[in-house]
């Protein structure tokens, strides 16, 4: 599972049709609502101020870490669970740049959820990260995943 993709036109296909009109406002509303949650609910269970930032970032590198010396396994029942809270957080992150295209495939699920850079024509995927982040030690950290996203805008 790739957490970014490089050389296409245009947000890949493979994962589905792209949401327009109705259905995509409703998916852009349901991502910032499950962000907002993720983050109060993040922070209460972890001692660290997760804000939409690039130190929120590094925060959520941190929860990663002390899930990992906790002796997390990719096999944990919580791995959906940080999936989507992380991934909402990263993704939310992402939406305050222009100069990207928000790729929605669907209204509630975002697993295959990206943001496009069309000057560089690379696509992230904030949720296929975390994934990565949590199956895959040593996967690379989501701040340094940030930092490449906002060096391609």
């Amino acid at each position: 599972m790739a957490d970014s993709l490089t050389g296409d036109n245009a947000p890949t296909s493979r994962l589905g049709g792209l949401l327009i009109g109705e259905p995509y406002q409703q998916a852009f509303m349901n991502l910032i609502e499950l962000a907002t949650t993720s983050q109060v609910e993040l922070s209460e269970r972890h001692p660290y101020p997760l804000a939409f930032d690039l130190y929120g970032m590094a925060a959520l590198d941190r929860i990663a870490a002390d899930l990992w010396r906790d002796g997390w396994t990719a096999q944990s029942a919580e791995l959906p669970y940080y999936v989507k809270a992380m991934g909402s957080v990263i993704a939310c992150t992402m939406l305050q740049f222009g100069n990207s295209i928000i790729a929605f495939r669907s209204k509630d699920q975002f697993t295959n959820f990206s943001v496009y850079v069309e000057r560089t024509k690379s696509e992230y995927f904030p949720f296929h990260k975390i994934t990565k982040l949590l199956t895959v030690p040593a996967s690379g950290t989501v701040h340094d995943y940030y930092q490449a996203f906002i060096a391609d805008r």
